[in-house]
């Protein structure tokens, strides 16, 4: 303890002196001399500058610098933790729901959405880690509880490439879901727009479909077992275009799922 005391005392009257000097040499009086000092005071400069560098006592202090590891780890472990209970939160939800079929669903984990920017656009495509090697194949459907996502694109070993379902290029059969007398259906298509935004097209004229009504796949399974299966959730109806003079009417409609959210999905293995 003394012997810093001893060292902070050495250096305080040390800076003094430099101080000192360094406002006498911009006099006139120390000008002609500055070349002089400069060599004097370097080795000196050198010793301050390890006196600063390795002083623990003001600028590495070994307690300090061991809490803020410490800290830096309980942040670590405390975003796991979060992760983790989000995880088994969607597993136990998925779980719980009758439609689709648990022992046919495959949980993955979202790991990339290229394009995504939370609070102003939403992805086209977005990346999970389970490829080939999980028995993943392109045309297979992902869902969330039993909410349309999207679909597979392409896969490689390890990862796959899912097309949002409000992707441009995505188009299937839909069906509105209302209370009708005579229990018809009421059919159309729904198109991708992007940014989370559908178009439901061809519905006919003579049908009445309001806002908030569910929209829902109505289900188009080829022979080689792609397609969408029936009774997923699409979203819910925005806004109605009914016009007399044409022959259709038109929807806009949003998923209902909040992709930001997401952090698994289930991707359908068979039907």
């Amino acid at each position: 303890m003394r012997k810093n005391e001893r060292v902070i005392s050495a250096f305080l009257i040390f800076l003094f002196f430099l101080l000192v000097i360094f406002g006498l040499s911009r006099t006139k009086y120390f000008t002609g001399v500055n070349s002089f000092l400069e060599k004097i005071l370097t080795p000196f400069q050198s010793a301050t500058f390890r006196i600063f560098n390795g002083f623990p006592i003001f600028f590495d202090d070994p307690k300090s610098q061991e809490l803020k590891k410490e800290n830096a780890e309980l942040v670590k472990e405390l975003i796991n933790l979060r992760t983790f209970e989000k995880d088994n939160k969607a597993l136990k939800d998925q779980f719980q729901i009758s439609y689709p079929k648990s022992q046919k669903l495959l949980p993955a984990k979202i790991i990339g959405a290229p394009g995504f920017i939370p609070g102003i656009s939403m992805p086209e495509n977005f990346i999970i880690d389970r490829g080939e090697k999980d028995g993943i194949k392109p045309g297979q459907v992902v869902v969330y509880e039993n909410n349309l996502i999207g679909r597979v694109k392409k896969t490689t070993q390890n990862l796959s490439v899912v097309e949002f379902l409000s992707n441009l290029s995505s188009s299937f059969t839909a069906r509105v879901i209302t209370v009708k007398e005579n229990n018809s259906q009421i059919l159309g298509i729904i198109k991708g727009r992007g940014n989370n935004e559908m178009l439901l097209e061809n519905v006919v004229l003579s049908e009445n479909i309001k806002t908030n009504n569910v929209v829902t796949t109505y289900g188009s399974i080829k022979e080689d077992g792609s397609g969408y299966p029936p009774n997923l959730v699409v979203g819910k109806i925005l806004s109605v275009d009914k016009k007399p003079s044409d022959l259709f009417q038109k929807a806009k409609v949003k998923s209902l799922v909040d992709f930001s959210k997401l952090s698994t999905v289930f991707v359908i293995t068979s039907f």
